[in-house]
């Protein structure tokens, strides 16, 4: 039987000391159920989050999100599952029957990327 499947991804700043996840700071939302095309989300409050400098990497990197999770999900959910460096970092992935009740919260407000 299939699996959901979920990533998520938190914004890291250059001089962050923090060692912590931050949900707060989660930019971006991978998720595949069953059934459904996999979609890349992204935090409406993004903006805020990110460093001014990071704008155009973030606006460069939603559009090639975007384009890959319909050429290869597989692929992208596999390396977004990795990222451990960076101004973007794996905050968690993993799969189920069911998508977590807190990222389902996400999903709702976040929008398609």
């Amino acid at each position: 039987m299939a699996q959901a499947r979920y990533c998520a991804l938190e914004y890291r700043s250059p001089d962050s000391d923090c060692a912590l996840p931050e949900p707060g700071k989660i930019v971006i939302l991978l998720l595949a159920v069953p059934g459904k095309p996999p979609l890349v989300l992204v935090n409406p409050q993004w903006r805020r989050i990110c460093r001014p400098a990071d704008h155009a990497y973030f606006e460069e990197l939603f559009r090639d999100f975007a384009e890959r999770v319909r050429v290869d999900a597989e692929a992208l959910f596999a390396q977004a599952s990795e990222l451990s460096v960076g101004p973007l970092i794996t905050h968690c992935a993993g799969g189920g029957p069911e998508i977590p009740r807190w990222l389902r919260d996400l999903r709702d407000r976040f929008m398609a990327g």
